[in-house]
């Protein structure tokens, strides 16, 4: 995949264990696999934002398996483009829009569409 974005695996750090001591009323942190920091998720708890914090560990979530995601749809694109040929005309035009779909949320998440 080339992508500017920094290389997946990314982690969500408190994954699991968002409300522990040493972890409650914090930023959530999203980083790399080499531990380097990429994001922090704030929630109203941490007084910085007014998302909830179930709200934000959700969007740390989805932050984290934004590299498997960007995967997941490049592979759909491939998958689609070798199958087609056995599909009905109906099926194939549903199948088009949802890949239209994917290939401008592709292209929005490398940056070569404006957000």
């Amino acid at each position: 995949m080339n992508a500017p974005h920094t290389a997946g695996t990314w982690v969500f750090l408190e994954e699991g264990r968002t409300e522990e001591d040493g972890n409650a009323c914090k930023p959530l942190t999203i980083c790399s696999q080499s531990g380097d920091d990429l994001a922090s998720v704030y929630s109203s708890d941490d007084s910085t934002a007014s998302v909830p914090r179930a709200e934000a560990v959700a969007n740390a979530r989805l932050m984290a398996c934004a590299p498997a995601l960007i995967a997941a749809l490049i592979g759909l694109d491939e998958a689609f483009c070798s199958l087609s040929d056995n599909m009905t005309r109906e099926e194939r035009h549903d199948a088009r829009l949802k890949l239209i779909a994917a290939r401008a949320a592709v292209a929005k998440a490398k940056g070569e569409v404006p957000a």
